[in-house]
């Protein structure tokens, strides 16, 4: 089941996205974005966003130690709620999150099947649950970095 979750992340992981501009204002716990500042793929940004044990890494092992890190922290985060595991369903899930100038995770959408709200909230929980990063950077400014990762459970 690892090594199926750990394929599909690295597949989807090498997606790439359009660049957008776009620029985030929170305004009581809601992300409002105007089209200002610029959101660059984590797969083409040049120093990925630092995990604590990432910062000491060369910045071309940067991609490498950021999806390294982000699979354990999946692992090590997630929990299958009970209703999926006793329901014996096959969930597919996309996450869509960004990394903020500030290091910050926040989280755009997660894609999947209606009848998986309760796995879809807590992969959006665990994605929160992510440490406060070193920004991005991208050609020497620090930028927001968007990311999509898949997760798939099936219980047979």
């Amino acid at each position: 089941m690892r090594k199926i979750i750990q394929l599909l992340f690295l597949v989807f992981s090498i997606i790439l996205f359009s660049q957008e501009k776009e620029k985030a204002v929170i305004i009581n716990d809601v992300q409002i974005i105007d089209s200002n500042s610029e959101i660059i793929p984590l797969t083409i940004v040049e120093q990925a966003p630092a995990f604590p044990n990432c910062k000491e890494i060369a910045v071309e092992n940067s991609q490498e130690c950021f999806q390294t890190e982000l699979m354990n922290h999946i692992k090590k985060n997630f929990v299958f709620p009970e209703d999926v595991i006793e329901q014996r369903i096959t969930v597919k899930l996309l996450a869509k999150f960004i990394i903020d100038e500030n290091g910050i995770a926040v989280v755009q959408e997660i894609i999947g099947p209606p009848q998986a709200e309760s796995i879809k909230e807590e992969l959006r929980k665990t994605i929160l649950k992510l440490p406060k990063f070193e920004p991005a950077k991208h050609r020497g400014k620090v930028v927001k970095v968007k990311h999509a990762f898949p997760l798939m459970y099936s219980l047979q």
